[in-house]
């Protein structure tokens, strides 16, 4: 193997989609825990976008929330598209089938050089988090692979459409698969104090919301596993 082959295959090492994902201590997954208990775990919306933000170390940047904005989170100059699934269990070709919509135009407003896409999902047993990871690749090539920036706008929306889109040296052998165990021990307490502001507004009373305090605190401490 050539010297230039060899740095040339090392930098796409270093920007292929596992690498993507850095933040899976023990405190990384206990957040992501809570946040999918607080979220019957589902991974649609907000609550995907913000997992992968943590995973990744990057920031949420879907502030509008736009399904004609490509980017969701940024981590590392790589623009990512997050796409997760209303309910656990669901298979990524599902996601693949009925959230994902690409386009030229679509993948042009992400204003980054490189784009991935990942597919967020959590097992039907809350187990596992389920991530499938496309590129990253050349935002250019992504875009020539669709049509180019004046051509049709050609929209992908298989498991095998998608991976085309985002197909390089970097995943030659395709999409990076990851699964990531979900520390459940304490789900069943941090579900409850994700409800309490809820709970909460509904009260009338100062006395009543204090009662209610004592009375959640003690479910807490005796849902909760040391």
């Amino acid at each position: 193997m050539g010297m230039r082959h060899s740095l040339k295959r090392l930098l796409f090492e270093q920007v292929g989609g596992a690498s993507l994902i850095k933040n899976t201590d023990e405190n990384a997954m206990f957040q992501v825990s809570r946040m999918l208990a607080a979220n019957d775990f589902s991974t649609d919306g907000t609550v995907g976008e913000d997992i992968i933000a943590l995973l990744t170390g990057g920031q949420n940047t879907n502030e509008g929330r736009s399904p004609t904005t490509f980017k969701d989170v940024v981590a590392d100059g790589v623009a990512i598209s997050v796409k997760g699934a209303a309910k656990a269990g669901t298979e990524h070709g599902r996601v693949a089938r009925n959230s994902i919509n690409l386009s030229a135009g679509k993948i042009q407003k992400a204003k980054s050089d490189r784009v991935a896409l990942i597919i967020v999902t959590v097992s039907a047993d809350h187990r596992q988090l389920e991530l499938t990871i496309f590129g990253p690749t050349d935002t250019k090539d992504a875009i020539n692979r669709l049509g180019g920036e004046q051509g049709p706008n050609t929209f992908k929306r298989s498991f095998l459409g998608v991976r085309d889109v985002f197909h390089s040296q970097a995943d030659a052998d395709g999409p990076v698969e990851m699964k990531l165990p979900i520390p459940d021990s304490n789900a069943d307490a941090m579900k409850m104090v994700y409800e309490i502001p809820n709970a909460v507004l509904l009260m009338r009373s100062g006395d009543e919301i204090a009662d209610y305090l004592r009375g959640v605190a003690t479910d807490i401490e005796d849902a909760w596993s040391y």
